[in-house]
């Protein structure tokens, strides 16, 4: 069952060509100390081509309404969130695949360093967003509404997903968490 979901995930990823079309087209300019995250885990934690695809529509959208304006693109140190960048960016210089990028005009897709990264407020609160998780996990009323919400049937069925429970094992909680 693992090797069916990697496979059908896999093939809902853009294609190595168009990959390396918008990385030449729009590349990333990387302040982060280490190399973008996410990539180990591929065909999961990646951008589909369904969503590179409404992101570009999106771009292209933007620019019908309001034209080319000057922008500075941003994004996270995962490669899902720099495709994104990317296909929004096709979309709204209106590049296509099939056109060879012209390197005077290429918008770059910046990645801060992660403690100056807007986007990724995990990152840069983490300890306080643990405190603050662990707080409400602790709350009496909590776990009663686990229960009273259906979490046990919801354990379940993601037990049954390959992808969340192929081992049995279900993630702990906040608890578990750095």
């Amino acid at each position: 069952e693992a090797e069916a979901e990697r496979e059908a995930w896999s093939s809902a990823l853009p294609c190595a060509n168009l990959a390396d079309f918008l990385d030449q087209s729009f590349p990333v300019k990387s302040q982060a100390a280490v190399p973008p995250l996410g990539t180990d885990a591929k065909p999961f934690e990646m951008l589909t081509t369904l969503g590179g695809q409404q992101l570009q529509d999106f771009g292209q959208q933007l620019r019908q309404c309001y034209g080319l304006l000057p922008m500075e693109v941003a994004a996270s140190n995962f490669r899902r969130t720099q495709q994104s960048a990317q296909f929004f960016l096709m979309g709204y210089s209106g590049l296509t695949a099939s056109a060879s990028p012209n390197a005077q005009n290429l918008e770059r897709v910046l990645v801060r360093r992660k403690e100056d990264c807007v986007i990724n407020s995990f990152d840069r609160y983490m300890q306080e967003l643990m405190q603050r998780l662990r707080s409400i996990e602790a709350a009496e009323n909590f776990a009663a509404q686990e229960e009273a919400d259906g979490l046990p049937d919801v354990k379940e069925q993601l037990k049954s997903m390959p992808l969340f429970g192929a081992d049995g094992h279900m993630p702990g909680r906040f608890c578990n968490l750095p």
